[in-house]
């Protein structure tokens, strides 16, 4: 695990691999995805100081940390994930229309009337376990126990229904996140995450120069 300062960070990619090892199916959806090397490179590790660097000085567009000052966009992450850049170009605030969210459902829960969320206990067990593998991986929301209507669009992307550029999906947060932290500092702590999709993206521009992310940290 890399250095961690000012207590652990309550939002950040699980960095091992232990949920997908005790649940061999929701390894096959990350592969077929093309999140599999993604997922498993977040055993690497992040460094908390770094990427709160990274947050308080991105636009959308270029970030400074240090004595790097680098480009971020959708090309840049899909290089440093490995995550294909296919499919179409959406984001959770996007307004989701015509889902059907049923089949993921149990079926006592399936009449239900959509308001602004659900509990994940009305899910599925398999379709709740792909969820959480979502939220631990790739959302890294911290929070499990509530479904929004967005989740289940990423649940379509995941069991092949409607593919989702998860690269573009991912500069949108990163966007997001960064906009949130910099309008509201003091809350850090509650706001920063995406720990280790950041330092895979500064070991990709360290790769440029030929340096590593030990030299660039210590």
């Amino acid at each position: 695990m890399g250095k961690k300062r000012g207590g652990p960070p309550l939002r950040k990619e699980l960095e091992n691999i232990l949920y997908l090892q005790s649940h061999p199916e929701i390894h096959q959806y990350l592969l077929d995805a093309g999140c599999i090397t993604y997922v498993e490179r977040l055993q690497e590790g992040y460094h908390q100081g770094i990427a709160e660097v990274f947050s308080k000085s991105y636009d959308g567009k270029k970030a400074i940390v240090g004595s790097l000052e680098f480009e971020v966009d959708e090309a840049v992450i899909a290089s440093a994930t490995g995550m294909p850049r296919i499919g179409q170009n959406w984001f959770k605030t996007t307004v989701t229309k015509n889902l059907d969210f049923k089949p993921y459902l149990k079926p006592k829960f399936q009449d239900i009337i959509w308001k602004k969320d659900i509990p994940s206990s009305h899910l599925d067990k398999k379709w709740k376990t792909l969820l959480k593998a979502i939220q631990l991986y790739i959302t890294t929301e911290g929070r499990y126990q509530r479904v929004m209507l967005y989740h289940f669009r990423l649940m379509d992307h995941f069991t092949g229904k409607t593919l989702l550029n998860l690269p573009y999906y991912l500069h949108s947060s990163l966007t997001k996140m960064s906009h949130k932290v910099q309008a509201e500092p003091g809350s850090i702590q509650n706001t920063l995450f995406h720990f280790g999709l950041i330092k895979m993206i500064i070991m990709e521009e360290l790769k440029k120069s030929g340096r590593t992310w030990e030299n660039f940290v210590f």
